[in-house]
């Protein structure tokens, strides 16, 4: 799948998750700064329908580093893991 259908999708999941369209978000805007909110619990909910809509799985090194806290670098990481 290419990067930016990828990006399309997690950034729909961020929109369903928060009740609110994200599709003029910037992809680099940490999702749990002022303009996104995420708390721990949505990240959960995230992490499970990332992992249904992609087929893939995530270890502890995808989410170490920041790995998880914007739409491009979770789009990155499931692009690098989908190969």
């Amino acid at each position: 799948m290419e990067l930016n259908k990828i990006q399309h999708v997690v950034a729909e999941l961020v929109g369903r998750i928060k009740g609110s369209p994200q599709a003029n978000l910037d992809y680099d805007e940490n999702l749990t700064g002022p303009v996104v909110r995420f708390t721990p619990l949505d990240f959960v909910y995230l992490y499970c329908e990332l992992k249904k809509s992609f087929r893939i799985e995530f270890d502890a090194a995808d989410l170490e580093g920041y790995g998880f806290n914007s739409i491009r670098k979770i789009s990155d990481r499931i692009a690098h893991k989908a190969g």
